[in-house]
């Protein structure tokens, strides 16, 4: 039988605790700070998509704020942006996330242009609401690059889509070199 020999783990010097990041919640203190410092909300914009998304207009507000002063991300969240944008079903994010998603994605412009399968989805999808197809719209028209399939699907959506919707495909398709 093989006996292990038990250390003496008191005579180590103790380990520095790593410093461990964690996500602030969507609550009013990190909120009001996302609406005073635009590189802080930068940093949380995770945090305040989901604040849009809430019903309780004391988060929503500022939230919303927040997100409109915060400009364009870092480019290191354009894969946490598209895996947003593919998790789940669409209709499950809901609206209001869907479009502050895609006006994030909108504002990278041509960096973000991988993301245009995604947006387009968005766009055509008559299941959304209809924020969120005109944001995705708008949003395709930042990319600079308009893939002909991508172009092929809102030009079948704009047909019979709502007037305000239809003008933004027509102008994404417009204003987009078609690749």
């Amino acid at each position: 039988m093989r006996r292990t020999k038990i250390r003496d783990r008191s005579a180590r010097p103790p380990q520095p605790y790593l410093k461990v990041h964690t996500m602030p919640s969507c609550d009013s203190e990190t909120l009001e700070k996302c609406v005073q410092d635009p590189e802080y909300a930068s940093a949380h914009w995770e945090v305040l998509i989901e604040g849009v998304a809430s019903s309780d207009e004391s988060i929503l507000e500022p939230a919303t704020e927040a997100l409109e002063n915060c400009g364009v991300l870092n480019s290191t969240a354009l894969p946490k942006l598209k895996a947003l944008l593919e998790s789940n079903s669409r209709a499950g994010l809901g609206s209001q996330k869907l479009y502050w998603l895609c006006t994030l994605a909108g504002r990278f412009g041509k960096q973000a242009s991988g993301l245009q399968g995604l947006v387009t989805e968005i766009a055509t999808d008559r299941s959304l609401g209809l924020s969120a197809r005109e944001r995705a719209a708008w949003c395709l028209t930042e990319f600079g690059t308009l893939e002909s399939q991508h172009a092929e699907a809102l030009k079948r959506s704009a047909t019979d889509a709502p007037d305000r919707l239809k003008r933004l495909m027509e102008l994404a398709m417009g204003n987009a070199a078609i690749a």
